[in-house]
């Protein structure tokens, strides 16, 4: 959580950013060009989305665990995945939490089945950190109800920078 001033630089050291945060809220603040003139802010960090939001990567996935014919009488109510949203808004890395390997049978190969259905998912928009494409560690979560895919949602647990 971002707490107090934050200033952040263009590369030649001209002021690019001065804002001022109280307990993770944005008080204040001024944007610069290059050339030192006030600039529209953007946020600080954005994070990666879904190409069209939650309701297309809902879609998605129903389609997929459909074409892989998945079912969905054992599984439990709640999945959470976690995945790597690159630079570029590619994903890599979709695993299950550990504690999966200590579920029931049924449990893991549901798990894994889900994994496979996002394994070819279309790029994300990459998140943004002062308006720099920046590595995300995602975690997604799914819902179930009445044996199928009731909700989706993701949100941010760390930023990468530099995978290989």
């Amino acid at each position: 959580m971002v707490n107090g001033p934050l200033l952040t630089y263009y590369e030649d050291g001209t002021l690019k950013r001065r804002e001022y945060y109280r307990q993770g809220q944005l008080k204040t603040g001024q944007c610069f060009a290059p050339d030192g003139n006030v600039t529209p802010c953007l946020p600080l960090i954005r994070r990666a989305e879904f190409t069209g939001g939650k309701e297309n990567l809902l879609d998605f996935l129903r389609k997929q665990l459909v074409y892989l014919n998945v079912d969905l009488i054992d599984s439990p109510a709640f999945i959470i995945l976690e995945a790597t949203i690159r630079e570029d808004g590619t994903v890599s890395k979709i695993t299950s939490p550990t504690e999966v390997a200590y579920r029931p049978k049924a449990e893991q190969v549901v798990y894994q089945q889900f994994i496979e259905a996002l394994r070819d998912m279309p790029p994300w928009q990459a998140a943004m950190l002062d308006d720099m494409p920046i590595a995300a560690n995602m975690q997604i979560s799914i819902i179930l109800r009445d044996k199928r895919v009731y909700q989706v949602g993701y949100g941010i647990s760390s930023f990468q920078k530099n995978i290989p």
